[in-house]
């Protein structure tokens, strides 16, 4: 499925059998809530910086929808986001402007997040955390970077960072049975 212009103040619901991906230079999805469940190990690629989702649940099945697939998930936005759902055995990569933390509302799941490697990204001069506090996470790899808006430099300040809503580039990663730290810069 390609994907281009999408602008909705709602769920905006995606259902694939294969790779889900964002064509167009200078496109961008603009939703409330954005849900994309791709089957048969397919990949999600939504990589464009000027995407604005506040919700997002990205899930890559197997063949059958009964278990985790092995398709790679790049998700980017403009600010932060709060994750309702994570699901790959493969690689997933987010990037974002601000915070990313577990979704406290359920508005499409319960902020789990399941990635056999999970590398995370924030640009914000001010330092945009890593909050993902659901205990029945199941992460294999870590990897995490508060950033400058610019990506040239660490971002994040301990004098104030707050380890509840992310601000000042606070990370706080809950799992069920731990998980390795690849890398963490802030």
């Amino acid at each position: 499925v390609d994907l281009s212009n999408v602008t909705s103040s709602g769920v905006f619901n995606v259902s694939a059998v294969g790779q889900v991906q964002q064509v167009g230079l200078g496109s961008s999805i603009a939703v409330n809530a954005l849900s994309v469940k791709t089957r048969s190990n397919g990949s999600i690629s939504l990589a464009n910086m000027s995407n604005n989702a506040a919700y997002v649940k990205l899930l890559s099945r197997n063949a059958a929808d009964t278990a985790a697939g092995s398709g790679a998930i790049s998700y980017y936005d403009t600010n932060g986001m709060s994750v309702s759902q994570i699901q790959s055995t493969g690689t997933v990569t987010l990037t974002t402007g601000g915070v990313i933390d577990t979704d406290a509302t359920n508005v499409l799941g319960s902020g789990l997040v399941e990635a056999t490697n999970l590398t995370i990204k924030t640009l914000s001069n001010a330092g945009a955390g890593v909050i993902l506090t659901n205990a029945s996470n199941d992460i294999g790899t870590l990897n995490v970077s508060v950033r400058n808006a610019a990506d040239t430099a660490a971002a994040g300040s301990t004098a104030t960072e707050n380890t509840t809503t992310g601000a000042g580039g606070a990370v706080r990663v809950s799992d069920t049975n731990g998980f390795i730290v690849g890398s963490l810069q802030t």
